[in-house]
């Protein structure tokens, strides 16, 4: 399978995973078996992606544009460009954009074991 983010139909969600704001996803359908998403994900300006458990399975998000911050278990981190933060199954996360630009991450999140 080969394609583009600008290819795919941008579906908007607000409150995303119980989060704040409004969160814009393009995500790849007719996945191989071994992961449940793959996404381009726009995370607005004062927008998060609600705090969530990952049972069976496990996500890994790479920061491609803006700057916000990663919860992993009650820890709190900052996220950048060119930045990877896996979240491991069993573990929970958030994602918050607190900044005045969108924060666009990409979202891979894999079957566990």
């Amino acid at each position: 399978m080969l394609t583009k983010f600008k290819n795919i139909e941008p579906v908007t969600v607000n409150n995303l995973r119980g989060g704040n704001g409004t969160c814009t996803l393009y995500k790849l359908q007719d996945l191989p078996k071994q992961y449940n998403m793959f996404a381009k994900i726009v995370i607005h300006p004062a927008s998060s992606i609600g705090l969530h458990t990952h049972i069976g399975d496990e996500e890994i998000i790479y920061v491609l544009e803006g700057c916000g911050k990663v919860i992993v278990e009650g820890e709190t981190k900052e996220l950048l460009p060119g930045m990877i933060n896996v979240c491991k199954e069993n573990h929970a996360h958030s994602v918050i954009n607190d900044s005045n630009e969108d924060l666009v991450i990409i979202g891979i999140v894999t079957k566990g074991a």
